[in-house]
């Protein structure tokens, strides 16, 4: 009996012809100590077992079925099915840093099928569009990944990062993402930082306002409204 990879997810098995065997039964087991069937009434020497798990060995044997009712398990066989391969997706991030300040952002994040491939086996090149490259550093696990760029821009504007990703273990696969950067003056990053903050300082300030004003007048709505229509 011989079994042997027919694709990422499938094993083919074949044995020889046993006299007088009407069909035969396929055994399988993941230990080669738990056995359970397979197929049985396989009318030919051959079997084909689809749909497997990733990077997974599989052990088979066949028992052939007469008349006389089925005989004794066959020699054994076993095949390991391949690693999943890698399937890369990523995306975009948006960056706003300080002309002639250098800075170490993210600067693409991306998610990988295969969650066994670790970070080791990615590279990165970042295109910052300023005519300039560098190599990013890959980070993350169980398929998630942050690529982290360092850099400093020269000239205020908006930027396109071309950020190419690559894989090679256990088989090639690449994707690109485009980020952008917004490069201001230092001055304008700290005043759109302090916009920001302010509605929250806003709110607080009404927060405690209406606070002073209940210590202040602590009665109720409805004593309120007697002491409004009440006769002078």
């Amino acid at each position: 009996m011989s079994a042997g990879l027919a694709g990422l997810n499938q094993i083919v098995l074949s044995w020889s012809a046993s006299p007088g065997a009407s069909s035969y039964i396929v055994e399988r087991s993941l230990d080669a100590t738990a056995w359970s069937a397979l197929a049985a009434g396989v009318a030919t020497t051959s079997f084909a077992d689809s749909g497997l798990s990733y990077s997974t060995t599989y052990f088979y044997r066949t028992r052939a079925v007469s008349s006389f009712g089925a005989s004794t398990p066959s020699l054994m066989a076993s095949a390991k099915t391949q690693a999943q391969p890698d399937s890369l997706i990523g995306h975009a991030v948006s960056l706003n840093v300080a002309r002639q300040k250098s800075f170490t952002e993210p600067v693409a994040t991306f998610a990988d099928a295969n969650t066994a491939t670790t970070a080791d086996h990615f590279s990165a090149i970042i295109r910052w569009g300023d005519g300039r490259t560098s190599i990013g550093t890959v980070s993350g696990s169980d398929g998630s990944f942050t690529v982290m760029g360092t850099h400093k821009f020269a000239t205020l504007g908006v930027y396109a990062i071309r950020v190419i990703i690559t894989s090679n273990v256990p088989d090639r696969a690449q994707v690109a993402v485009t980020s952008s950067a917004k490069v201001s003056t230092l001055a304008a990053i700290r005043l759109s930082s302090r916009a920001q903050r302010a509605p929250r300082v806003t709110n607080k300030l009404h927060r405690l306002s209406r606070s002073m004003f209940d210590r202040a007048w602590p009665i109720s709505m409805p004593e309120a409204n007697d002491l409004i229509s009440s006769p002078r």
